[in-house]
């Protein structure tokens, strides 16, 4: 496994890997070109919160197949952050070929993930000065201990920026307690209930820490 920091070439593949991983058993939405088009929301909302990036490559199926994205108290670029805000307003425009239905629940899903990310921030307990924003591995390679390589080498980028605090927000619909098996410290839970594409969530959200 070659693990080496993201650059923008790698950008589309992981919106292929958040597809493969989040969306393609979301059987609410029948258009795979309308969940590809979700995915591009969903990672650029993703990013714009993340300043670092380490991917995952393996070696013998030539592809992406983890990646783990963090921040600290910098924040991003504003060219940067116009550019992921330029393919969010791209997708939105590209969902209104597939109809008014689907183009207005692909404008709800932005405003959902938007409202979501202010959520998080609010339910945050202590002055984090560093922050896992991503951690996402393809479903094919769980058990070889990848995404705990991803989140070492996220922390060591964390700590040579000199963060001492770390925060990662997650939910009960992914693997949450690979965290607790790691060391790291729950410091809330909380609910949160969503509707995407018609299909109503309630779920439990975690705020976890770590010391460096």
């Amino acid at each position: 496994m070659l693990y080496r920091n993201m650059t923008e070439a790698d950008f589309d593949d992981v919106v292929e890997l958040v597809y493969q991983v989040w969306f393609t058993e979301l059987t609410q939405i029948s258009s795979e070109e309308v969940k590809k088009l979700a995915a591009v929301i969903d990672t650029s909302l993703l990013f714009m919160e993340t300043t670092h990036a380490i991917v995952a490559i393996d070696e013998d199926e030539d592809r992406i197949v983890g990646v783990v994205g963090v921040r600290g108290l910098e924040t991003l670029a504003t060219h940067l952050q116009q550019q992921h805000e330029t393919r969010i307003a791209e997708a939105l425009e590209a969902g209104k070929a597939f109809g008014s239905e689907l183009s207005r629940n692909l404008s709800k899903l932005e405003q959902e993930f938007r409202k979501h990310w202010e959520l998080v921030k609010e339910h945050r307990v202590a002055p984090y000065d560093g922050e896992v924003t991503l951690l996402l591995l393809d479903t094919s390679h769980h058990g070889r201990k990848i995404g705990q390589a991803l989140l070492e080498r996220g922390l060591a980028w964390c700590k040579s920026q000199g963060c001492s605090l770390i925060c990662l927000d997650t939910d009960d619909s992914c693997n949450y307690q690979i965290y607790d098996h790691l060391g790291w410290k729950r410091a809330v839970e909380y609910p949160y209930k969503f509707e995407i594409f018609g299909v109503k969530y309630n779920q439990m959200e975690y705020v976890y820490e770590w010391e460096l």
